[in-house]
C-alpha cells in the first residue's frame, strides 16, 4: 500500500504542476485533461483543466487535479490522501471502515481507466481516495 498526497486546485492545477516540477526538479509522469476522459457534459471552458496528474519528485509521487466543474473547492478539501492498494479485498475493507460515520463521495467501483476506485470524507473531515489496479502499469 502506498500513501499519496492529493492536491486539488480551482482551475490553476497546470500552473501549480509546472511550478512544483521546476522547484523540485520533478517529472510529470501522467497528465489527463477533462477533455480526454469520458463525456460528462462539462462546459467547454473546463475541458482543458486537469482531471488528474502525477508528479514524481525523487521517491515521492504527488497527485494533482483541478476540482470537478460545478463542485466548489473549500479549504478543508484542498488536500486529500490517496491509497494505492495491491489487494481488492483490503481496498474494500479499508473503504468500508473509513466511510463509517463519514460520507461516500464516489462509490467504490470499476472506473473508465480500468481501476477500481472510490472516494469519501471520513468522520473527521479528511478526504480519502482508494485505488486498486489489477493491471500492470509501466
Amino acid at each position: 500500500m502506498n500513501l499519496i498526497p492529493y492536491l486539488t486546485f480551482e482551475g490553476n492545477c497546470e500552473k501549480a504542476l509546472k511550478r512544483y516540477q521546476k522547484i523540485f526538479d520533478g517529472e510529470i509522469i501522467y497528465l489527463l485533461r477533462f477533455k480526454d476522459g469520458p463525456e460528462m457534459g462539462i462546459s467547454e471552458k473546463f475541458l482543458d483543466r486537469v482531471m488528474h496528474a502525477q508528479l514524481q519528485i525523487g521517491e515521492i509521487v504527488l497527485y494533482l487535479s483541478d476540482n470537478f466543474p460545478g463542485t466548489p473547492l473549500s479549504a478543508d478539501s484542498r488536500i486529500g490522501l490517496n491509497l494505492a492498494l495491491k489487494d481488492p479485498t483490503e481496498q474494500k475493507r479499508i473503504f468500508d471502515e473509513l466511510s463509517k460515520n463519514g460520507k461516500i463521495t464516489m462509490p467504490l467501483e470499476e472506473q473508465f481507466w480500468g481501476d477500481t476506485f472510490g472516494s469519501l470524507v471520513d468522520e473527521f473531515g479528511i478526504p480519502w481516495s482508494l485505488n486498486y489496479s489489477s493491471q500492470k502499469k509501466e
